[in-house]
């Protein structure tokens, strides 16, 4: 029995999905179910998926969404939607596109469908929980911020599916969208819809592109929708030949089509119906659903020409034997000699005759045989006869021919006229030839012919033409030209013309006169506008030439000629000038001890220089001056300028070597002179107009003075400003110089004097590149004055290069030369192979503090060092890293400097270049300096010419630079010598290839120095200076690092008040934020950063606590006596470092090298407690410094 009843509730459930599912146009849980209701055999219709969409009215008081948040589905997909209600209300109801109610179907708050043929739109209901509402649409309230809403429904839904855009909570007045998917094969008809109250009142709707609106009255309404079957139309196909008729012109889909009344034309023949490309078998066929197009397909009967045998000629077909009914038939007829056509005849099969014309005739509907006899022509005669024409006359090649006789027709056409066509017997032929069969008469039709007239424009003086054109007149004709053309340099004189074409052909003229302008020759002597010698004028015609020529000027010493020779001038259509300018003449030699007077040529826009050799150099060493020429109270010696006033009091004076190297040459020339000096050499000095003075020699900038530059109260753009203005006025004066100094008299031989105009120099770049990889050389730049051939060296020992030297053109063009170097089998020998910390106070000495000593030959070095840091010394005067090369055992020799100075010492050492490319850019240079950098040193030898390279990585502008210098002539051994002046950095290794000379020597004592400035301006222990650091620790690790220090320097007394107990410091840094810092010191003092992320607390421990952490008033010096010299090793462990339970414990173990406390280890402990930070262990000075001999990290 329970059994049963389980069973009949199985059976009312699956019912009631049954009736939901058709009553909501949607199956529930049933995605098997898939009926199309098209009633057609699926082969003929074929439906391509299609996605339906999918949209979830809003509700209030809880939601509904699809699961996956899908938007759309394919016809029979399963699509879950999931139900929540807010808290205290639960579902009330759920319809899909208004149907029934299917809250039944919701399972664990989920409703699943088989997506149906339509777009979906779900509406939903939630009421109060024990307030519920069984309806079919939910209660109506009133509300204030809503108003009264509405329902609407759809009840049918036969042969189709419906929605609508809303089905509750509608408005009145709101646009309410019904949406209507018929089945296949049925379209809407009708669309209405009334309301449920009102006595059923039906309210307008409007059909739109692809759905019907209307407007919502104040009340529920109710919608039907009529649909009716699809009609498709039926069009029968006109065919020539044929004609048929079809009962109907539409029909729907199974309905019979029937062709009837098939009538063919003669010839024609029937061989098929196809509806829509496809035969028929009867002449009826099923309406399927689509328009169809009946085509009846025909072929054309082929008949037969059969051509009856003859004699005395032959007949042919012009189209072969075979025709269809209709065609045109033509005979082409051979008759024998002296034989022509006598009869035609054409019978049908039937026996029917066929008219025959000019022997063509029509084709019937059977086939035909022709028959064609000939007569003789033999002696018969054939006149020809001329009729009289208009215009003209006509002859022919013969008056009596034979039967069959070729004539030929001649016509003569009065003037004025020509041939149009010939007429025989009335009739119009073709050509000028004719076959003769008969008695003919010919004439002709000649017609009125086109001339040319030509229209000459031309010059009334030259009789030069100057255009042609042509136009088109029928003869006898009159018109009137009136000509509108005008040409550059003419007037016109024609005015019109009147033309009779009275000839075959005219020629008229119209005729111009050439015009007259002025041509003004100046002769400039300013080149840009100012001052004019003298000025001539001409009166010459357009196109006319005249060759001018410049004039003499006397007046300006030999020192100005003419820019160009004498030239032609062609005179163009208007006034024209020509200048000749005149200028400095620069190949003019002129002797020392000479006044050149004013240089008309040199104006503020210009600039100049003056060009000499000097024969001699012995006088010239830092501050030995000797006078190369004056300009009116100012002196020019060799790289010193000095300017007086009217007074003549010194107003300024500037000189290398004077003011030093500035502040990246703010203060001073960017070069020595003393550096730069060689006998026998070309020097060019260039004044410019931006305010810079140049210094050449035999064409490469050696020497250049900034604009900027002020010694006490002029710079030097005033100076130069000064100096063109009085070559311009005043002139300049030439001469040998002399100075006494110590009682000595020193001169400088001087010649060769030329004056021309500042320098516009090039630029030259040789770039350096290595097939391994392994050059450590980038680019050299170098400055040049055209008109100069220029060497550079760029041999290498170790290396073959592709070429040892490079020589520049003489031409104004940039110039880049590519230097690649292959690497040769080398041996190496290591000098330093473990980090040393140098550290070095003051400027340099003769003296290194890393030497190897005593190499002979060729050699190829290389010098690696890190963290390197320079310092500016008070006067702003840069102190870097620096290399000196010496003859081995002496102080004779080179430096090369960091910031690409160079100089020699006690003797010259040959010629000196450099290249480089970043120097010349202050900011760059600023950065490059005062920043953190990575270089790479290397010296070669080869030949006897010295190379150096600086390869630099700066950390501030993350970039690499190079700086090289080249020095000829130091071939004995030498000694290399590797320092600094107020800098740091860590030396890491130096190794010589492909030699086995030279012995290292290590000055500790030099490298022990302290690195600070008299005024304590570097003793601040935040300033960057000598540091090791390890970045970025955290977790767990163990640092240590092995000093030699030397601390507490610069002042005698060495108590804790006055020398402040200065040491090599411990800081925690957080990493790359050093505002956050906890710094220890050896004496037992720290200072923490206020919202310190590197430590909130900080205990400490040591051995001896009267020594260490003593009293700040103390005036003990016990501390200083202990570790003043000492090997110091600091041990730093991290525990759980970057986390908030971050500890750090440092110990300092420190063993005096004082012999007082030789035989004690000082032990002091720091434990830093909440460093919750990764951090950066850095080792600072303050007032001291160190040597790194040993560190490790693990």
């Amino acid at each position: 029995m329970k059994k049963s009843k389980f069973i009949l509730a199985i059976l009312i459930f699956l019912l009631a999905l049954a009736t939901v599912g058709c009553s909501s146009g949607v199956n529930v849980n049933d995605v098997s179910k898939n009926s199309s209701g098209t009633g057609q055999d699926s082969s003929l219709s074929t439906t391509e998926e299609k996605s339906y969409s999918i949209t979830v009215e809003n509700a209030d008081n809880g939601t509904v969404t699809t699961e996956g948040g899908i938007t759309k589905a394919v016809k029979g997909t399963n699509v879950t939607f999931v139900i929540s209600a807010n808290a205290d209300y639960e579902l009330d109801w759920i319809k899909i596109n208004g149907g029934n109610n299917l809250k039944s179907s919701v399972k664990s708050g989920k409703l699943t469908i088989a997506m149906p043929a339509t777009d979906v739109v779900v509406s939903v209901y939630f009421c109060k929980k024990g307030e519920k509402n069984t309806s079919s649409y939910p209660p109506y309230q009133e509300s204030s911020s809503k108003g009264e809403t509405y329902s609407a429904e759809i009840p049918n839904c036969e042969n189709g599916t419906f929605r609508l855009s809303k089905y509750s909570n509608i408005k009145a007045g709101e646009t309410v969208y019904v949406y209507a998917t018929p089945e296949t094969n049925y379209v809407v008809k009708n669309v209405k819809v009334t309301t449920k109250e009102n006595n059923s009142q039906n309210i307008p709707v409007v059909k739109n592109a692809e759905n019907w609106s209307f407007t919502m009255p104040a009340c529920s309404v109710s919608i039907s929708v009529e649909l009716e079957k699809q009609v498709y139309a039926v069009t029968a196909k006109k065919v020539t030949g044929v004609s048929y008729t079809v009962d109907k012109t539409t029909a729907t889909v199974g309905e019979t089509v029937t062709i009837s009344n098939v009538v063919t034309d003669t010839g024609i023949i029937l061989k098929e119906f196809r509806v829509n490309g496809q035969k028929i078998e009867s002449n009826s066929f099923v309406m399927p659903a689509e328009n169809v197009t009946i085509e009846p397909i025909i072929e054309k009967t082929v008949y037969t020409v059969t051509i009856a045998s003859c004699e005395n000629g032959s007949v042919n077909l012009k189209d072969g034997v075979n025709y269809n009914y209709g065609d045109k038939v033509v005979l082409v007829l051979s008759p024998a000699t002296d034989y022509q056509l006598d009869t035609v005849s054409v019978k049908t099969d039937s026996g029917k005759t066929v008219e025959v014309s000019n022997l063509t005739f029509t084709m019937p509907a059977e086939n035909v045989t022709v028959t064609v006899t000939f007569k003789t022509a033999a002696g018969q005669k054939y006149t020809i006869t001329v009729s009289s024409c208009q215009n003209g006359t006509v002859s022919v090649s013969d008056t009596s021919v034979s039967y069959n006789t070729k004539v030929t027709f001649t016509a003569n056409a009065n003037i004025g006229y020509e041939l149009d066509y010939f007429l025989v017997d009335g009739a119009k032929i073709s050509g000028n030839t004719y076959t003769v069969t008969k008695d003919i008469t010919v004439t002709a039709v000649f017609k009125t012919k086109n001339c040319t007239l030509t229209i000459v424009y031309r010059s009334i003086e030259t009789s030069e033409t100057l255009d042609t054109e042509t136009q088109q007149m029928t003869f006898g004709t009159s018109k009137t030209i009136t000509p509108t053309k005008s040409f550059t340099g003419y007037t016109k004189t024609t005015t019109t013309l009147n033309v009779t074409m009275d000839e075959e052909g005219k020629t008229v003229y119209v005729e111009y006169t050439i015009n007259s302008y002025t041509l003004t020759v100046k002769h400039l002597i300013y080149n840009d506008g100012g001052e004019f010698a003298t000025t001539e004028t001409f009166t010459l015609k357009y196109k006319e030439c005249k060759t001018i020529s410049p004039v003499s000027l006397t007046a300006y010493k030999g020192i100005i000629k003419a820019d160009a020779t004498s030239k032609q001038v062609t005179m163009d259509a208007g006034d024209k000038t020509e200048t000749f300018t005149y200028s400095l003449d620069t190949t003019k030699k002129l002797s020392s001890g000479i006044s050149t007077g004013a240089l008309k040529v040199i104006t503020a826009n210009t600039g100049f220089s003056v060009t000499y050799k000097q024969t001699d150099n012995t006088s010239y060493a830092i501050n030995d001056w000797c006078l190369l020429f004056a300009i009116d109270k100012c002196n020019i010696n060799a790289g010193c300028m000095q300017w007086f006033g009217e007074d003549g009091t010194l107003l300024d004076d500037w000189y290398d070597g004077k003011h030093g190297h500035g502040d990246n040459d703010t203060y001073g020339p960017t070069y020595n002179w003393n550096a730069v000096i060689k006998e026998g050499c070309e020097y060019t000095v260039s004044f410019n107009t931006d305010g810079t003075i140049v210094w050449y020699r035999d064409g490469l900038k050696v020497l250049y003075f900034n604009a900027d530059v002020k010694h006490s109260s002029k710079t030097i753009k005033e100076f130069v400003a000064n100096l063109i203005d009085k070559a311009s006025t005043v002139g300049i004066s030439l001469g040998d110089g002399s100075v006494v100094m110590d009682g000595t008299t020193y001169k400088t031989t001087l010649s060769d004097f030329t004056i021309g105009y500042q320098v516009t120099e090039k630029t030259v770049t040789v770039n350096y590149s290595s097939t391994d990889g392994s050059i450590k050389r980038g680019s050299s730049v170098y400055k040049l004055a055209p008109g100069y051939e220029y060497t550079f060296n760029t041999a290498l020992s170790g290396y073959t290069a592709s070429a040892d030297s490079v020589t520049t053109s003489t031409g104004t063009a940039d110039e880049t030369f590519n230097i690649s170097y292959t690497r040769k089998a080398s041996t190496v020998k290591t000098f330093v192979d473990k980090d040393i910390l140098v550290a070095r106070k003051g400027q340099y000495g003769t003296d290194g503090l890393v030497n190897i000593n005593n190499i002979t030959g060729d050699f190829y070095m290389e010098i690696t060092i890190a963290d390197l840091y320079q310092r500016q010394s008070a006067d702003d005067i840069w102190r870097c890293l620096l290399i000196s090369v010496f003859n081995a055992g002496t102080n004779d020799g080179r430096y090369y400097r960091f910031d690409r100075y160079s100089w020699f010492v006690n003797n010259t050492y040959g010629e000196w270049t450099q290249g480089h490319s970043w120097y010349t850019d202050n900011s760059v240079a600023t950065q490059v300096m005062k920043g953190r950098s990575d270089v790479t040193v290397t010296i070669s030898r080869k030949s006897g010419t010295i190379v150096v390279i600086y390869k630099i990585y700066s950390y501030a502008t993350n970039a690499t630079y190079y700086m090289d210098f080249t020095c000829e002539s130091m071939s004995g051994a030498i000694d290399v010598k590797f320092g600094g002046e107020d800098c740091s950095y860590t030396l890491k290794s130096i190794k010589v290839e492909n030699n086995s000379t030279g012995e290292l020597s290590v000055d500790t004592s030099k490298i022990g120095t302290t690195v600070y400035n008299e005024d304590n301006s570097l003793g601040d222990w935040q300033v960057e200076g000598v540091r090791t650091s390890y970045k970025g620790l955290e977790g767990n690790f163990v640092a240590e690092l092995n000093l030699y220090q030397y601390a507490v320097c610069g002042t005698t007394d060495m108590s804790y008040t006055n020398a402040k107990w200065r040491t090599p410091l411990l800081a925690l840094y957080a990493c790359d934020d050093y505002s956050k810092h906890t710094v220890l010191r050896q004496d037992g003092h720290f200072w923490m950063a206020t919202d310190n992320t590197v430590g909130s607390n900080v205990t400490f421990t040591t051995s001896d606590s009267t020594i260490f952490l003593g009293d700040t008033s103390s005036t003990s010096t016990t501390f200083a006596d202990i570790v003043k010299h000492a090997y110091v090793k600091i041990v730093v462990v991290g525990e759980n470092v970057g986390q908030e339970n971050g500890k750090v414990t440092v110990t300092f173990e420190i063993y005096s090298m004082n012999p007082a406390y030789a035989d004690t280890v000082y032990k002091l402990s720091y434990v830093i407690s909440g460093v919750k930070a990764k951090v950066d262990v850095v080792v600072l000075c303050e007032y001291s410094s160190y040597t790194v001999y040993n560190y490790a990290i693990t």
